[in-house]
């Protein structure tokens, strides 16, 4: 990946910063944990979750017959799963195209390359002992990539009053643990924490725009099967925003 000189050494000193920071035992524990929760399946089948709960919630459906009834509680939540699902798929396709477009070595692989030419002796990379974080393809990182663009569908929604305001706080919130801890494990650089957080605001933004016209053109041809709603009915619209806050 190519930079100029002052940007490289901004990076890698931002880098160094962030991870001796940040290092403690308590961390050691729960980064590698917290880590994964920018990983796209995971995102995908919590969005999942989320819905069959709210159902469960409302007495609409019961746990367990929540398999069999996973059709319907996607359907009567569609205004926010649809986005949420489209954004991990965008954000997680395009960062992967960019990772495989633009080489560059992970922070704790290029120092060890570094220590075994032996360059930069003196500099110490923390890692977390049983994590093995991937040694290329660094830009950008996919896990903050797909963190931000659901956070920025969920903060495009509360504005329309689709879902509550701590269901956008908690996500943002996530996607910051998530983007640290990517530095914290040694896996990213702080420009590919940037990278992803661009690359997420736009997959976002493209996410719900899809599903707008998705839906619109549904409702052209005939179909009642609004995917991002923006007429919901007020009971409905009322309940998924406390229910929406409950849950996060």
């Amino acid at each position: 990946m190519f930079l100029p000189p002052f940007l490289i050494d901004f990076d890698r000193a931002a880098f160094l910063t962030l991870n001796h920071g940040m290092k403690s035992h308590l961390l050691d524990l729960v980064m590698p944990a917290l880590t994964d929760i920018g990983l796209g399946y995971i995102q995908a089948i919590a969005v999942i979750l989320t819905a069959i709960y709210l159902e469960v919630k409302t007495g609409e459906i019961r746990w367990d017959s929540s398999i069999r009834s996973l059709p319907t509680a996607i359907r009567t939540h569609r205004s926010w799963v649809g986005p949420l699902i489209a954004a991990v798929v965008i954000g997680g396709i395009g960062a992967g195209l960019i990772k495989r477009a633009i080489p560059g070595d992970r922070p704790w692989w290029y120092y060890d390359n570094e220590h075994k030419a032996g360059r930069q002796l003196n500099v110490e990379v923390y890692t977390v002992e049983g994590t093995y974080p991937m040694k290329v393809r660094r830009f950008p990182s996919g896990h903050t990539t797909t963190s931000v663009a659901m956070a920025m569908v969920v903060t495009i929604l509360w504005r329309r009053k689709h879902v509550g305001l701590w269901a956008a706080v908690t996500l943002w919130i996530g996607a910051v643990v998530v983007a640290l801890s990517r530095i914290y494990l040694a896996s990213h650089w702080p420009l590919d924490i940037a990278g992803g957080i661009v690359l997420g605001f736009g997959s976002g933004f493209l996410a719900v725009k899809w599903c707008e016209n998705w839906a619109s053109k549904r409702k052209g041809a005939g179909f009642d099967d609004e995917l991002c709603p923006q007429d919901m009915d007020t009971e409905r619209l009322h309940r998924d925003a406390i229910l929406g806050t409950m849950a996060h």
